[in-house]
């Protein structure tokens, strides 16, 4: 039965209390026992008077802390609830321990009775014993602790006296004890918001640069488009398709951040039908990628503003059969893939400031691992440049059964 969740959490919290405080008077009931040679039996009752209301008092008394916190502009009010609920936890103490058989007024009685003992604590007052002095006739005996006329003058004052002692003190450690429980809750609370807040925040800014991303890459495609049109229709056409397929794959993957590599590399496959129509034998592409690496997961459309950079800025202005290579591979606890054209190579820093491309691609970077991932360019000493990038390995988790 699916019981609601205060109804559910007061059950909680009363078993939690009930168990505490039988530990309690567990705890007690044995120090009679071990350090006072106390029989079990009465020294269980006595703790149990003394300790079993609070079994009850506590979820209570907590749930007064919750309802009326000490906090800024509500202390007032809460201060005098929280006076009235002491008091009345003080009066229900004495009436419990009363209910039980506990003497008011007077020392406790079964727990430090005797068998076979000379006087009880019931008596009025102990046995004269051989070389005692008497008080003289006329005198009023000593007032000394626990004689008669002690338990006359405290009447019924001295046991809620006793009782204010003992539990006034226990009252404001649970009304501290929730508080504390509760400002750390609240904080709990409110750093897994603010955690909620940025991730939030990191996926609005991603969401918008692949925005950004997208319609700069649909933009280049068109351009391509219309300059085949006219020179070459049939190519054209071909070049619409592909682009169809590549676009129909983004958006089946729009809500994704990061994918497989193997997916990424379809993208990559759609992207490359479109360049090679309009670059025809001039582009020449080459892949290298171990089987072992190809569930890691990667961003989506990681991969496609590097190699439109390699071809705009290094294979394009070439003269000649241009060579595109991409290739990745483990390295400790990063997957390394790197991008290699023998183009013009980076003779100004035109490509390093290739516009939304590149710099969308870094700032992706830092959104998703900070640190652990970078991107690089630099010169091949045989001619062209190297793009590396360098990514967390994380293996795509498999679904469950």
């Amino acid at each position: 039965m699916h019981l609601p969740t205060p109804i559910r959490n007061l059950l909680v919290w009363s078993a939690g209390s009930l168990l505490l405080w039988g530990a309690i008077i567990l705890a007690f009931a044995a120090q009679l026992v071990f350090a006072a040679g106390v029989e079990w039996q009465p020294s269980i009752l006595a703790s149990i008077r003394e300790w079993a209301p609070w079994g009850v008092f506590t979820p209570l008394v907590a749930g007064l802390a919750i309802r009326f916190p000490f906090e800024r502009g509500r202390w007032p009010i809460s201060l005098v609830i929280h006076g009235l609920g002491c008091a009345a936890v003080v009066v229900a103490s004495g009436l419990f321990s009363q209910s039980l058989g506990g003497r008011e007024g007077g020392p406790p009685s079964p727990p430090w009775r005797r068998p076979g003992s000379e006087w009880s604590p019931s008596d009025a007052e102990p046995p004269h014993r051989p070389g005692e002095g008497r008080p003289p006739r006329g005198e009023a005996p000593p007032r000394g602790p626990g004689s008669r006329q002690e338990r006359q003058l405290l009447g019924a004052r001295g046991p809620m006296l006793m009782r204010a002692r003992l539990n006034v003190p226990v009252y404001w450690i649970v009304v501290s004890v929730t508080t504390a429980v509760l400002h750390s809750r609240r904080a709990r609370e409110r750093e897994r918001r603010s955690l909620e807040l940025s991730a939030s925040l990191a996926q609005s800014r991603l969401a918008a640069l692949r925005a950004q991303l997208q319609p700069h890459f649909l933009f280049n495609a068109l351009n391509a488009i219309a300059t085949l049109v006219h020179k070459d229709p049939n190519a054209a056409d071909e070049m619409i398709g592909n682009l169809s397929d590549f676009l129909r794959l983004t958006l089946e993957h729009s809500e994704t951040q990061e994918l497989p590599l193997q997916l990424e590399l379809d993208f990559v496959q759609r992207y490359l039908a479109i360049e090679k129509v309009r670059f025809g034998a001039r582009l020449q592409i080459q892949t290298e990628f171990p089987p072992s690496t190809l569930a890691a997961q990667v961003p989506v459309l990681i991969l496609q503003p590097l190699i439109e950079n390699a071809l705009k800025h290094g294979i394009q202005p070439k003269r000649g059969i241009g060579h595109l290579r991409l290739a990745g591979h483990r390295e400790g606890d990063h997957l390394i893939i790197t991008i290699d054209d023998d183009g013009v190579g980076l003779a100004t820093d035109a490509r390093e400031q290739a516009g939304i491309g590149l710099a969308n691609t870094r700032s992706r970077l830092h959104e998703l691992h900070g640190s652990h991932a970078s991107l690089s360019l630099e010169p091949i000493t045989t001619g062209g440049t190297r793009a590396t990038l360098r990514l967390p390995f994380r293996m795509t988790p498999t679904p469950s059964a």
